[in-house]
């Protein structure tokens, strides 16, 4: 079975309570900890309730049934089960723990079918204790003896293992190596089947040492701390530097980075979205003349009806078109032309009624503008927003512009400072003083209210100035008498305030010197100017029309009410003529009477005509004066119709440019924040790792602090910014963004179907929404998330003696040492065997010297087979010899992590093929041998 085949495995520790076995827990949840080891451990010591154990890991330690923890580990396919006796006095060591037995039956019985227990009995002894043949276990366990010998490598001099804390980090070692703890071990040579490797153990006799393997181990640890911290704050400032290394961008550096905003910012507010459209009135009603035939049918429909009756019947007409187009007009804004709410203009309301009133009217043409500019419904403009996102983040990432703005047989430039796109919206804020002089709140990127500062201070600045004016003013003349305590006092205040206020226009001035430049303020400075030029469009519009209202309907009836008279005496005039031509010529009837016939019916018919000539000629002047009044009337509502429409215009107008204001405000935010801060609001630091570990350990583990070294430091920043930041990476990172808020803004909203924030027109939906969640940073983790894992697959591409080419050996203390730093490589490649070159040596090396061992032995072997020895190694190390070694038994580990700081460790474990004639002084035979484990029975007893 290869080294790898088994996996999920669970290493079960079974101790008897001791001092030595309490240090030893001690130790390997202080190692898991500081991320020396890794892995968990079930604890199960004789002092822990029936079925219970201490479950050790990284994250401390709990206590839990044993069994139940067991029934939680998916896919489980090997319980390992290790024995550990640390025998530091003889007379006290009673040899296998009782409770091993009882435990190891219930893992029998409850275990699956699929699952395989691995039994290893590990025997940790001092240097001056023989270990009794007694503490073995029969078949199927594999008996470790741990070599009572402590040294750095088997190439130095050993020291002996003695009683105590020396004793208790020696055991500590051995149990996390044979458990398989080590971290980046991810195989464990005794996991192996009986058999097939160093598990198997041949029947013979139980008093000799037939299938024990002696074991000794070597560790190495090299902490690189900050190393993936500190490789990110680089690639985050970096990522923007003229001098970093170029990614997959098809644009060039802008020579000069103003004129380049400046050209952009240009070409993009060009458009007519952002311009104030002015109005355009109707040309002007013809002037109609009124010919003679004209006049003659209007003659005859003047003579059913009464004279005096047309003006006022006029005037009435005229009030009612008037009426009926306002009402028209009101509709429209208001309601809309398809509401079924209708707007009638006959009557309005009592406070407004009277003509007597000038400012009621002037009110409630006040109130209807208004109206209009509250019910302007802002247009969504997805288009504008689009444009303006790949045009400011395409100055960092080199985008394409959109197709409008994209240069011409020119370079696409791009800016190396994302100060020129923005200002910095985690940036110092504008000093609290001034906003709150001013009654102004802003945000990084404001020039509306900048200007609403500036003209607060400089109204304040003229106030101040024409108090000290009128004061002196008021007192010249008088000379030092006019100089009293009360001027004096009244001067110096003035003086102050001023002082303090050119201080404000000063700091004001500073802050928003550098945003000037930027891009995006650029915009809202033209988007501004625009607004400001539509609302006093719309001021002076509703100033000309005030009184609209008024003109309407008392103009047009004065004038007609004043022809009205006019023609009233002339037709009393002509009425009386009349009358007296009847009354003449009834008196001539008679008096010629006498006369024959014809000459009085002549008489008559001259009268009748004559009567019918005036008439006519009189109507024909009424009608032709009548005409020329409409005409006025009509150039008069011409001209009203005018001014109401310009003032809705404008008010339109107004609305429309204050939304998209409204809208840019976040937009300017959400890029400034994205272009600055694509990390998030969190700044990038290094983690308070506290102090160095301080880990008791024996001399075999080595722990170094690993030096990283500048050029492969900028190497590895520069590969992953070529990874990451290639061409439009920010426009993704937005894109990114926009899909994660508008997914939790549908859920939050229960709605279904897409949010667009380009489209968003309101003042808390989508894009607000969009904005907080920038703000907020959750959308920026992932993107570090992925940034950060990209920095640790960079630092594993190189080899740990390249990227690190010194180590610091820590002390047991925790504190560096004062010897010079060790070369990464010799740090690593001391714990891989050497090959002797003579070759009768490197077949037979003596891997393991009984240095305090005596030559007495009890059984001899006429050969000793070479150890079976196992090697992890980093990635990239090279050991010296492994030729030696079986090329199964060398493992390349990866470099991990653990809270940001790199681990990289490696581990080599000698296991001999079997006891040598030189180790039997090692041990002393005994009669007595531990039961069976397939002997025992649930409850303990042995049938």
């Amino acid at each position: 079975m290869a080294l790898d085949d088994v996996t999920n495995r669970v290493s079960i520790v079974l101790v008897e309570e001791s001092e030595q076995t309490e240090l030893v827990r001690k130790l390997i949840l202080d190692w898991a900890q500081q991320g020396v080891i890794s892995g968990t451990v079930a604890w199960v010591t004789q002092g822990l309730r029936d079925g219970e154990c201490s479950l050790i890991s990284a994250s401390g330690q709990v206590t839990m049934g044993l069994t139940d923890y067991l029934g939680r580990q998916d896919g489980l396919s090997l319980l390992r089960v290790v024995t550990l006796q640390i025998v530091g006095d003889r007379e006290k060591h009673a040899g296998v723990p009782p409770h091993a037995s009882q435990t190891m039956s219930k893992l029998e019985t409850y275990k699956a079918a699929a699952q395989r227990i691995a039994e290893i009995n590990l025997i940790v002894p001092s240097t001056d204790i023989r270990v009794n043949t007694g503490w073995l276990l029969p078949l199927p366990a594999t008996n470790l003896v741990a070599v009572p010998e402590d040294c750095s490598t088997d190439r130095v001099f050993a020291s002996p293992v003695t009683p105590g804390a020396e004793l208790g980090a020696h055991a500590a070692f051995v149990l996390a190596a044979v458990c398989g703890l080590w971290t980046g071990v991810e195989t464990n040579p005794f996991d192996l089947r009986p058999g097939n490797g160093p598990g198997s153990l041949p029947q013979g006799n139980p008093n000799c040492t037939d299938g024990v393997r002696l074991i000794r181990c070597y560790g190495r640890v090299m902490i690189c701390r900050d190393v993936v911290d500190e490789s990110l704050m680089l690639v985050i400032s970096q990522r923007l530097d003229p001098g970093f290394p170029p990614s997959n961008l098809r644009a060039v550096l802008a020579p000069d980075e103003r004129i380049a905003v400046q050209t952009v910012t240009d070409s993009f507010v060009s458009t007519e979205q952002f311009r104030y459209a002015p109005f355009k009135s109707s040309a002007a009603p013809k002037r109609v003349q009124v010919g003679f035939i004209q006049a003659l049918k209007s003659l005859v429909n003047y003579l059913w009806q009464k004279l005096h009756a047309a003006p006022h019947r006029a005037a009435s007409l005229t009030v009612s078109a008037l009426q009926e187009k306002l009402g028209e007009v009101t509709q429209r804004v208001v309601y809309g032309k398809d509401s079924i709410m209708q707007v009638v203009v006959g009557q309005r309301p009592e406070e407004y009624e009277s003509e007597s009133d000038p400012l009621g009217q002037e009110k409630w043409a006040s109130r209807l503008a208004s109206q209009w500019v509250n019910s302007t419904q802002v247009q969504p403009t997805p288009v504008v927003w689009t444009e303006l996102r790949k045009t400011a983040l395409g100055m960092l990432d080199g985008c394409d512009l959109p197709e409008r703005m994209a240069p011409r047989d020119q370079a696409r430039f791009v800016v190396s400072s994302p100060n020129w796109v923005g200002p910095d919206p985690l940036g110092e804020p504008l000093d609290p003083e001034i906003q709150k002089f001013a009654g102004v709140s802003i945000n990084a990127c404001d020039p509306m209210a900048v200007a609403a500062i500036e003209k607060v201070l400089s109204q304040s600045l003229e106030d101040v100035r024409e108090r000290l004016r009128e004061r002196a003013a008021k007192h010249a003349g008088t000379g030092e008498a006019g100089m009293t305590p009360e001027r004096e006092q009244a001067d110096e205040a003035d003086n102050s305030e001023m002082s303090r206020l050119y201080k404000m226009q000063e700091s004001l001035m500073e802050w928003t010197s550098k945003r000037r430049l930027s891009l995006l303020w650029r915009v809202g400075e033209v988007l501004g100017t625009q607004v400001a030029t539509a609302h006093e469009s719309f001021a002076n519009a509703l100033q000309s029309g005030k009184n609209v209202i008024n003109d309407l309907e008392s103009a047009s009836r004065k004038k007609i009410d004043d022809e009205d008279k006019r023609l009233n005496k002339s037709w009393k005039r002509w009425s009386l003529f009349s009358i007296l031509a009847i009354l003449a010529a009834i008196a001539g009837f008679f008096f010629v009477a006498i006369v024959t016939l014809p000459i009085l019916i002549a008489f008559v018919a001259g009268i009748v005509l004559l009567w019918l000539a005036k008439c006519t000629v009189s109507y024909l002047l009424y009608e032709r004066r009548i005409f020329a009044l409409q005409h006025q009337l009509e150039v008069g509502l011409h001209r009203q119709l005018n001014d109401l429409s310009s003032v809705e215009h404008a008010a339109r107008e107004f609305g429309r440019l204050q939304g998209m204001y409204t809208q840019y405000l976040d937009w300017a935010e959400v890029l400034s924040f994205i272009s600055h801060h694509p990390e998030g609001p969190k700044a990038i630091e290094p983690t308070d790792r506290g102090e160095l570990p301080r880990v008791v350990r024996p001399k075999a583990v080595e722990i170094g602090i690993g030096r990283i070294s500048e050029d492969h430091s900028m190497q590895l920043v520069a590969r992953v910014a070529q990874q990451r930041f290639g061409r439009s990476w920010l426009n993704d990172l937005y894109s990114q963004y926009e899909e994660t808020a508008m997914t939790r803004w549908r859920l939050r909203m229960n709605a279904s179907g897409s949010a667009d924030p380009n489209s968003d027109t309101s003042v808390h939906g989508a894009r607000h929404f969009l904005l907080t969640e920038v703000h907020s940073g959750r959308l920026a983790d992932d993107w570090l998330e992925r940034l950060t894992d990209s920095v640790r697959v960079s630092v594993g591409e190189d080899k740990p003696a390249e990227l690190f080419q010194r180590v610091d050996l820590l002390a047991q203390g925790g504190e560096i040492l004062n010897s010079d730093p060790m070369v990464t490589a010799l740090f690593f490649d001391n714990i891989i065997p050497l090959a002797d070159e003579d070759f009768e040596a490197a077949q037979n090396p003596r891997r393991f010297k009984p240095s305090y061992w005596t030559d007495v032995a009890r059984l001899e072997r006429e050969v000793t087979p070479l150890p079976d020895t196992f090697v992890w190694v980093p990635s990239g190390i090279e050991g010296k010899a492994l030729a030696v070694i079986a090329p199964e038994r060398v493992k390349e580990l990866e470099m991990e992590t653990l809270d940001g700081s790199l681990r990289i460790s490696a581990l080599r474990i000698d296991v001999s093929a079997e006891v040598s004639s030189q180790d039997l002084s090692l041990f002393e035979p005994s009669e007595d041998l531990a039961p069976s484990r397939r002997q025992a029975t649930f409850g303990g007893q042995i049938g």
